[in-house]
């Protein structure tokens, strides 16, 4: 809106003055700008990296519960194992013939 403002003044007038004048806004609104632009960034190296690792935090807790569900069915498994091994192994002792099957 102000460079259309400013457009129409320069071609209303050609001024020294009135140029200088625009050219002095316009690198006023230029520093503006690029002050704008630097605190997005500086903004986004803040945020965005924080939400990723907060994305992945929750992924990875995710993976520690299917984790330790897994380790206790693995834990309840093995010992279940354990217990057959030890009646198969005495059903085998317990029959009439020799005990060297295990």
């Amino acid at each position: 809106m102000r460079n259309a403002c400013v457009q129409k003044i320069i071609k209303e007038q050609e001024d020294p003055v009135v140029l200088r004048l625009a050219l002095d806004q316009s690198r006023r609104d230029l520093t503006a700008a690029h002050a704008k632009l630097t605190t997005f960034h500086l903004e986004y190296d803040c945020v965005v990296p924080q939400v990723e690792f907060d994305r992945v935090e929750l992924k990875v807790l995710g993976l520690e519960e299917a984790n330790n569900v897994l380790t206790r069915e693995n834990d309840e498994l093995t010992e279940e194992g354990k217990r057959s091994e030890a009646r198969k192994n005495f059903i085998l002792c317990s029959l009439p013939l020799s005990c060297s099957f295990h």
